[in-house]
């Protein structure tokens, strides 16, 4: 079915073209000049295309390697920025918990004297 297809194709190309070539109002030498200029234009744009084409994919490339290159960069600048803060907030951090551990100790020491309070109370009346 596609080689009827194909071939339907073909001969009503060649068909049109050749009505297109023996019913034009133009001579011989314009069909010819106007194609020419037409495959010229043609070939222009097709070569600026590709030239574009090229350039973008250099640019595509460029970018790559500069996002590489970036993303090592803000990789070891984010490493380095919490290891300072980790550096930095340890001994913050210890105090904290000292000073928790101290509050802690605190309470249950006024939970005891309170119980101890409540129970002297109690038996006191």
């Amino acid at each position: 079915m596609a080689k009827k297809f194909m071939w339907g194709l073909l001969i009503g190309s060649v068909a049109g073209a050749a009505y297109g070539l023996l019913t034009t109002p133009r001579t011989g030498k314009e069909n010819q000049q106007m194609m020419k200029d037409y495959i010229d234009g043609t070939t222009y744009h097709v070569q600026d295309v590709s030239e574009k084409l090229k350039n973008l994919q250099a640019a595509v490339h460029t970018l790559t390697e500069e996002s590489k290159n970036l993303t090592t960069v803000f990789t070891e600048d984010v490493k380095q920025s919490v290891y300072s803060f980790t550096y930095e907030a340890h001994p913050r951090i210890r105090r904290i918990q000292q000073r928790a551990e101290v509050l802690s100790k605190d309470i249950q020491d006024a939970a005891g004297n309170i119980s101890e309070s409540m129970s002297e109370a109690k038996s006191s009346s």
